[in-house]
């Protein structure tokens, strides 16, 4: 598929009144559901304008406790700096 070509599969979904497995690349559906379960290999994935920001996928734990990290040193620089 990565090279243009075309996953077969049969749809169990029917999820897109408009899907044609027949001519369809691959199922969304299941290509979501992939994503969900942490199979990037074999998903769909949608990605931003600020995707070159992203240096590494973190879980969302991870990703909260920098978040927090850096917002409380940010408060924390601003209170003494006053």
């Amino acid at each position: 598929m990565a090279a243009g070509g075309k996953a077969p599969f049969g749809c169990r979904y029917k999820c897109l009144r408009t899907c044609d497995p027949l001519s369809a690349p691959y199922c969304i559906a299941k290509a979501l559901g992939k994503a969900s379960q942490g199979d990037i290999d074999n998903a769909i994935i949608f990605a931003g304008s600020n995707v070159f920001r992203v240096k590494k996928i973190v879980p969302v734990k991870e990703l909260m406790d920098e978040l927090i990290k850096e917002a409380s040193q940010e408060i924390l620089s601003i209170k003494t700096s006053a």
